[in-house]
């Protein structure tokens, strides 16, 4: 392996334990580990951070280690996007991993071959590991292209990171614009996005994150990532302990798979609106998601864009 690894953690020493494990497996040249303090009215939450701390300390492999270790709590936003700007500075590619997401052993190569093979492909925005559709949905080949940045064990390169919108600046010019909303696609997606895009531009979220302005950032230049057939990362660490995801949800947590090389892909480079439909409604609405028919959803899908077309020559 040849490709830097980025380790985020804060204060779950046994779900850090888990995914150090992985990428002690992996064996990356370089390795940053981004840890965030603590907060000052969470009692108690100093130890933790300080135990997740030492699970990252036996790096028995030869690694350049580079720890960024915060005293003070810096949010989502800043400790990963933050710190994922100065480390792409200095790196052309990296693999993003936290400490909930626990990512099966070819997770890794996959990625360095997806990086290796999209780096001089414009349409491709990142790699993700992440495939939420469990059997529901099966392509035909081992990668699909989706429009969906999903970013629980991910990949990207530095040349695509530093357009990063982090305060949604381009949002406003894009609101109105029918190109956008085309490339959004279903019309239940669009009041979605646009509500979350306003709140982030407006500084109303209450989310501190930096996955959705990354999501919008691919949104806003028509990138497509890289997404396996199989998933390759499960999210252990759904729970109260956890930042965003508190409330368990099963849907969202497939059991990781193995992937092997080579990897065959699609002839083009186009989403693949089937499976963007389903991921759509399994991980942003949070619905129970069962499986459709594929004659059904496909239908769904071309009645709207005959729709959105027809309005298009109306308006």
């Amino acid at each position: 392996m040849t490709t830097p690894v980025v380790f985020v953690i804060f204060k779950r020493p046994e779900l850090t334990r888990q995914s150090f494990a992985r990428i002690r497996e992996a064996r990356p040249p370089r390795l940053y580990i981004l840890a965030d303090g603590p907060r000052a009215d969470k009692p108690g939450e100093d130890e933790l951070c300080e135990a997740t701390r030492r699970e990252t300390e036996n790096v028995d492999w030869p690694c350049e280690v580079i720890r960024e270790f915060s005293d003070k709590n810096l949010g989502c936003q800043e400790r990963i996007g933050g710190s994922l700007g100065k480390i792409f500075e200095r790196e052309e590619t990296a693999i993003i991993v936290e400490d909930d997401c626990l990512p099966d052993p070819s997770f890794f190569p996959y990625c360095e071959a997806m990086l290796e093979h999209y780096k001089d492909t414009p349409q491709v925005g990142q790699i993700s590991g992440l495939n939420v559709l469990w059997n529901r949905y099966k392509p035909p080949h081992d990668i699909f292209f989706s429009k969906y940045a999903m970013c629980w064990g991910w990949a990207t390169w530095a040349d695509r990171w530093q357009h990063w919108d982090r305060h949604l600046e381009a949002w406003p010019g894009l609101r109105d614009d029918a190109a956008f909303h085309e490339w959004l696609g279903l019309p239940r997606e669009w009041p979605y996005w646009e509500g979350v895009f306003d709140k982030l531009h407006s500084k109303s979220s209450p989310w501190d994150t930096w996955a959705f302005p990354w999501i919008f950032t691919n949104f806003a230049r028509r990138w497509l990532s890289v997404t396996p057939s199989r998933n390759l990362v499960t999210n252990v660490g759904f729970g109260e302990a956890s930042t965003h995801t508190a409330q368990d949800n099963p849907s969202l947590q497939p059991p990781a798979c193995r992937i092997e090389p080579p990897y065959s892909s699609p002839n083009s480079i186009a989403a693949d609106a089937e499976a963007d439909a389903l991921t759509f409604r399994t991980y942003f609405l949070y619905e129970e998601a069962r499986p459709w028919p594929r004659l059904r959803n496909t239908m769904k899908i071309r009645l709207g864009q005959a729709a959105r077309k027809l309005l298009g020559k109306t308006s």
